[in-house]
C-alpha cells in the first residue's frame, strides 16, 4: 500500500505532478478509481468495498480528489478507518488545496502522517518561471529567444494559470521550426484573444449569462483546454464557498488567496450575496462531474456542461439550474 497526498495553492504544478504519478502507477496497476470529495460523498461506501476484499481482489489507484475547500475531521477520521482494512495491492493518491493547520492539528490527521507522503505545491517564485517555460517549450517543441522568455515571465510573475493559458495559445498557432521573437508571439491571431477564463467567471459573477456563453464559445474556437476553464470556474466557487463560511465564523474574507485582487474583489463580493450556499455547493458538485467529464469517466459533452456550470453561477434561480441537479440528470450522466 502506497500512499501520496498532494495539497498546495499552485494547481497546475499538482496536477502536473498527479498526472505523472498516475502515469507511472498505471505501467503495473491497471485500474484506476477516480472519487472527488464533496459534500455528498459517502466514505462508508469505499471503506466496505475494501473491508470485504478476497484472495484474488486486484491491484487498484485510488485517485481522490478533494474538490471542496474544508477538509473535516470526519474526513480524516475515515481516511485512517480506509487504512486500516486497505490491503496492499492498492496505491492511493490524495489531492487537496492547501491543508489547514487546523486540519493537520487534528489527532486523527497525526495517525495519518504514519501511514502517507505529503508533497506541497507553494506558488512558483518570479525565479523559476524561464526555466518553466522552457520545459513547456520542450515539450510542446517550441523554441523561444531569450528576451521573449524574459517578456513572457514579466506579462505573467505570479500568475502561473495565466502563463500556462498563454503558452497554450502560443502552442496552438505557432510555427514549430521557428525561434519565436516578442514581435512573433504579439502578433498572434490566439495571442490578441478578446477574453480569458477569468473574464468567463468574472462574465458570470456578474450575471452576463450571454456575454460569457459567448466567450466560452470563442475559447473554445479557440483551442482553450476545458480543464483550464473549469479551474477558474472551480476556484470562483470555491471562493463563494469560503466566504459563505467566513461570514458564519465572523471572520473576514482573505480574497488573494484565490488569486482575487483588486475590482474583482466587488465583484465576488457581490456573487456570493447573490447566491447562496445550496445553489455554491452545487456548482462545485457538478464542476466534478465535469472534471470526470474530461478525464472519460463520464459521457457527455465537456463543453455543454460548461456552459450548463456558467448558467450556474451567473442564473442560479435559472430552471436549467435545477435540471442539471435533478436526479434525471444524475441518472443520465452514469461512469462508465
Amino acid at each position: 500500500m502506497r500512499i501520496i497526498w498532494l495539497e498546495g495553492k499552485e494547481p497546475l504544478l499538482l496536477q502536473e505532478t498527479r498526472d505523472n504519478l498516475l502515469q507511472w502507477a498505471q505501467k503495473s496497476i491497471e485500474h484506476r478509481q477516480l472519487h472527488q470529495i464533496d459534500q455528498s460523498f459517502d466514505w462508508e461506501q469505499l471503506i466496505a468495498e475494501n473491508a470485504s476484499f478476497g484472495l484474488f481482489d486486484e491491484s487498484k489507484i485510488y485517485d481522490l480528489r478533494f474538490i471542496r475547500s474544508t477538509i473535516k475531521n470526519d474526513d480524516i477520521t475515515a481516511l485512517v478507518q480506509l487504512l486500516e482494512v486497505i490491503d496492499d495491492q492498492k496505491f492511493i493518491i490524495i489531492s487537496s488545496d492547501k491543508l489547514e493547520k487546523k486540519t493537520m492539528n487534528l489527532k486523527a490527521f497525526k495517525k495519518l502522517q504514519d501511514f502517507i507522503g505529503i508533497m506541497t505545491f507553494w506558488p512558483m517564485q518570479s525565479r523559476d518561471y524561464p526555466s518553466w517555460i522552457y520545459k513547456f517549450a520542450k515539450q510542446h517543441n517550441l523554441q523561444f529567444e531569450q528576451d521573449t522568455v524574459d517578456w513572457l515571465t514579466s506579462q505573467h510573475e505570479g500568475n502561473l494559470l495565466a502563463l500556462q493559458q498563454c503558452l497554450d495559445r502560443i502552442a496552438y498557432t505557432s510555427d514549430k521550426n521557428k525561434t519565436l521573437s516578442i514581435t512573433d508571439i504579439k502578433s498572434s491571431t490566439l495571442f490578441q484573444a478578446k477574453y480569458t477564463t477569468f473574464d468567463v467567471v468574472d462574465m458570470a459573477m456578474q450575471g452576463q449569462t450571454v456575454k460569457a456563453l459567448q466567450a466560452i464559445q470563442q475559447l473554445k474556437s479557440q483551442g482553450q483546454e476545458p480543464i483550464l476553464m473549469l479551474w477558474a470556474f472551480n476556484n470562483g466557487f470555491e471562493a463563494l464557498d469560503t466566504y459563505h463560511r467566513k461570514q458564519a465564523q465572523g471572520q473576514s474574507m482573505p480574497w488573494p488567496q484565490f488569486k482575487v485582487f483588486g475590482p474583482r474583489i466587488q465583484i465576488f463580493d457581490r456573487a456570493a450575496k447573490r447566491m447562496n450556499k445550496q445553489q455554491i455547493e452545487a456548482g462545485m458538485h457538478f464542476a466534478g462531474k465535469i472534471d470526470a467529464m474530461i478525464k472519460g469517466l463520464i459521457k457527455f459533452d465537456v463543453w455543454q456542461a460548461m456552459m450548463q456550470l456558467s448558467v450556474m453561477m451567473s442564473q442560479p434561480q435559472s430552471p436549467l439550474v435545477e435540471l442539471t441537479t435533478s436526479e434525471a440528470f444524475e441518472d443520465y450522466t452514469q461512469r462508465v
